[in-house]
């Protein structure tokens, strides 16, 4: 998923520069888009604070092509916490809380405030200070650990704040990274559109659903497979945030935002991965088991496995599952891991951690968007 690393640099005239790198992930080397704008940004208002900020920094977002999943600024989200909006925050309010921000700050507030989660990268003896909207807590330090550069500053926020600061000159390209696979959907796997916020039923989101090979993957049992369709219940809310499953329901929760716009493979695949999530919650898997890393998660491989066999099934190459795995809150190197536990477990292995996660435990409810 492409993420926007943003930086701000205000000039003696009143003006400003604003520098967007963009991603492939968090641990990419190099980027694949680079974009500056100039403005004279707008007065400083005590009703809208952060305002002259939040107008540059959107302007930059604006200038790229590519689809944006995720923005990074250099400063602070919340300024104490989680209550009190810094610019990261009021970013994020005027993208209509569409994407997730996360803000890494160099500097520590005055008075040491609590509330950002302090990171140390490489050999440096003093951390980053990290806060974050709209993306899954326990997350953001491993991500911003992994990001390239061997030093205390990711190598792509250097790149952004020498953009920013006229010192380097932005590389004008775009790498097909965000064009979803041209994969022609049969009847089964096509998506209802046409629908409002609220809950619906899962066939009436996928009507031709019950004639999908995938179906098989998730329960060989045709019994079974009949009931999660009949059972299944959709609730499409919210702006951010693409599909999940919320165990107190429970239900599948597409965003109201990723229905709307994401990709139609993208929505079909995500729909069979959920309905397996379904199917292991009512055996008594914990889908949110802290036991086990995101990608050595048995049910999440399993979900996985489910949605890609139906996708190169329908003709996605190798890159096209690369993308389609490929999410904020992984690594290159945590999709690598993931494509091979799924391929040994659709080459008839065991699924990663499965004796281990049939222990009863505690069952946690949490909602990441």
């Amino acid at each position: 998923m492409p993420i926007a690393i943003l930086d701000l640099h205000t000039n003696s005239t009143g003006g400003a520069i604003a520098a967007c790198v963009v991603l492939r992930s968090f641990d990419s080397p190099e980027s694949i888009e680079e974009r500056t704008v100039m403005l004279r940004p707008v007065a400083p208002s005590a009703r809208r604070p952060f305002e002259r900020e939040v107008s540059v920094l959107r302007a930059a977002l604006d200038a790229v092509e590519t689809d944006i999943q995720v923005a990074v600024i250099d400063g602070y989200v919340w300024l104490d916490g989680t209550t009190r909006p810094g610019p990261g925050a009021h970013l994020h309010q005027a993208l209509g809380e569409s994407i997730p921000v996360l803000g890494v700050a160099r500097v520590r507030l005055d008075g040491g405030r609590p509330g950002a989660l302090e990171v140390a990268r490489g050999r440096a003896t003093s951390p980053l200070f990290v806060t974050s909207v709209g993306f899954p807590p326990q997350l953001v330090g491993k991500l911003v650990q992994a990001m390239h550069g061997r030093g205390r500053i990711p190598w792509a926020m250097a790149r952004a704040a020498a953009l920013s600061r006229g010192r380097e000159t932005p590389r004008r390209f775009v790498r097909p990274a965000a064009v979803r696979p041209r994969v022609r959907l049969p009847g089964f796997a096509r998506i209802a559109r046409g629908l409002g916020a609220g809950e619906h039923r899962y066939f009436e989101l996928l009507p031709g659903v019950a004639a999908s090979p995938g179906l098989r993957r998730i329960s060989p049992d045709p019994e079974i497979r009949e009931r999660l369709v009949e059972q299944a219940v959709v609730q499409i809310r919210g702006q951010r945030g693409y599909a999940f499953v919320d165990v107190e329901k429970p239900c599948i929760v597409l965003s109201e935002w990723y229905y709307a716009h994401g990709a139609r493979l993208d929505l079909y695949l995500d729909l069979l991965h959920e309905l397996t999530h379904l199917r292991q919650l009512a055996e008594g898997f914990d889908l949110w088991d802290e036991r086990f890393e995101y990608v050595d998660r048995p049910t999440e491989v399993e979900g996985y496995a489910v949605a890609i066999e139906e996708g190169r099934r329908l003709g996605m190459t190798e890159r096209d599952v690369f993308q389609h795995l490929s999410n904020p809150w992984m690594t290159e190197r945590d999709v690598r891991r993931l494509v091979g536990h799924i391929d040994t477990f659709l080459g008839g292995g065991e699924l990663p951690n499965i004796s281990l996660a049939r222990r009863a435990v505690r069952r946690k409810a949490w909602r990441p968007w």
